[in-house]
C-alpha cells in the first residue's frame, strides 16, 4: 500500500482576483441585496458612492488613528500596519 502523504506545511495561497471577486459577488447577493431595505443608506446619502474596503479606527477621544480607503479592486487593509498604529497611539 501507498503511504499517506503528509499534509502541506505551507499556508494556502491567497485567493486570486477572480476568486475574490466571486466571493464578494456571492456576499453581495446573499447579504446586501436580500437585506437591502435594512442595510441601505438613508435617502440623503444614496447620492454618495460607497466602497467596500475601508477601515476607520478612532481613539478614545474620537481622534482618527487610522483612516484606510480601499484604493481599488481586491485591495485589503494591512492589519499589521493597523496594529502598529494602535500600539503607537497607546504609547
Amino acid at each position: 500500500p501507498q503511504p499517506t502523504p503528509l499534509p502541506s506545511l505551507t499556508p494556502p495561497s491567497p485567493p486570486r482576483p477572480l476568486e475574490l471577486a466571486t466571493l464578494r459577488l456571492q456576499n453581495m447577493m446573499d447579504i446586501s441585496i436580500k437585506n437591502w431595505d435594512a442595510l441601505r443608506p438613508e435617502d440623503q446619502h444614496l447620492k454618495v458612492l460607497t466602497q467596500l474596503g475601508g477601515c476607520l479606527i478612532l481613539g478614545a477621544g474620537g481622534e482618527t488613528i487610522l483612516d484606510y480607503k480601499d484604493p481599488g479592486i481586491c485591495a485589503v487593509l494591512n492589519f499589521e500596519n493597523a496594529l502598529n498604529k494602535l500600539d503607537a497611539a497607546k504609547a
